[in-house]
């Protein structure tokens, strides 16, 4: 997970060049066979480089949309082995909060929360939210206009779930469905159909509880089963292809 970094200084996706230097947002896995790299998948996030550059098409995020930076610990990057427990600990945690979650039909609280992530935790957000700090802008700024904006449907599982040491996280190919109640990001209309999310969720653990989440959601492919192309509604606006 990081950014890809360069000059913006052509238009892309109808988003017009600032000639200034600009992060890609992505998230990537690899599944190794044998030493080979046998399946990858990459997630850009292109809300948030329309974010950065203003772009029209988008409304603003209810949270703060910046570059997304690495662990406040400064020890993302694992050269050595981790105990096998402290993995463990990790993954169960996460996946306690998830199932707690939906058992609760996807209804976030106050009480939620504190049992499974710090007071001080922060949740970067993919583009069209942004990234709220603290439990209750998290709650406010994302976990409400989620809950509000969206009827839950169905959970199909994770394509992968891991932990090494203090950090683990999934990915899901979709993860789960919804149903638009209209409003969702600024951009979702009311519909009937059901909707599929490509969600990725990397987590930093800090003793029992989880500190930091990142989170990707592949909010094109979301919009575009809605009837919404916004790289299409980019161009319009701004004539540039």
């Amino acid at each position: 997970m990081g950014h890809l970094l360069g000059l913006f200084d052509q238009p892309f996706l109808g988003m017009r060049p600032t000639r200034q230097s600009t992060m890609l947002r992505y998230a990537e896995f690899n599944y190794v066979v044998d030493g080979k790299i046998a399946e990858s998948t990459m997630f850009l996030d292109v809300l948030n480089l329309m974010a950065q550059v203003r772009a029209e098409a988008l409304p603003p995020s209810t949270a703060a949309t910046m570059v997304t930076p690495g662990p406040r610990t400064h020890d993302g990057l694992l050269y050595a082995s981790q105990p096998e427990s402290d993995g463990q600990k990790t993954l169960s945690l996460f996946l306690r909060m998830i199932e707690r979650l939906l058992a609760e039909d996807v209804h976030t609280t106050n009480t939620d929360l504190s049992l499974d992530w710090t007071d001080d935790m922060i949740w970067w957000g993919p583009g069209g939210i942004g990234a709220p700090y603290t439990q209750g802008r998290y709650l406010e700024q994302h976990c409400v206009p989620f809950e509000e904006g969206l009827k839950w449907g169905d959970f199909f599982g994770h394509r992968t779930e891991f932990a090494e040491g203090h950090y683990g996280g999934f990915f899901g190919w979709p993860t789960f469905d919804v149903t638009s109640l209209g409003g969702y990001i600024g951009l979702a209309p009311k519909s009937e159909k059901k909707a599929t999310m490509r969600v990725v969720d990397l987590y930093r653990r800090e003793g029992d509880k989880i500190a930091e989440n990142w989170n990707f959601i592949d909010h094109l492919h979301f919009l575009e089963q809605l009837g919404v192309d916004l790289i299409a509604r980019q161009r319009l606006l701004t004539g540039l292809d």
